[in-house]
């Protein structure tokens, strides 16, 4: 596939893996967004939870396919292959505030793993 693309495989689907994440992961939270993540060997991976709180389903599903396009081309940044789930805490969010806290996200775990990779020499 493509630099670009998001396919099938990039997809956190099951029940089970976002339970799985939410208990054995990390959290990173902002201001308008959680995200749940972990390591992983394959390719990064991305699930999208966006409750009934946040509003009508036109309105969640307008937010889950920004945070799915702010995931596909912003994916190549990401320090490590990680599973992701991102959690919208506020109904007002934009686009650019869904990039903006993801480059966030990525800064912030980039800068960790330099960290911890000082400390291991």
């Amino acid at each position: 596939m493509g630099t670009f693309s998001f396919s099938r495989a990039e997809r956190i689907r099951s029940r089970k893996e976002f339970q799985g994440l939410k208990s054995k992961g990390a959290v990173f939270k902002t201001r308008k967004l959680v995200f749940n993540f972990a390591a992983t060997t394959g390719p990064s991976r991305l699930g999208v939870v966006a409750t009934k709180k946040m509003g009508n389903a036109v309105f969640r599903n307008r937010i889950k396919r920004w945070l799915r396009e702010a995931f596909r081309l912003n994916k190549q940044a990401m320090a490590r292959p990680m599973d992701l789930v991102i959690v919208p805490r506020v109904s007002e969010l934009s686009f650019a505030d869904i990039e903006q806290d993801l480059r966030f996200f990525q800064q912030w775990h980039r800068e960790k793993n330099e960290k911890n990779a000082h400390r291991a020499h």
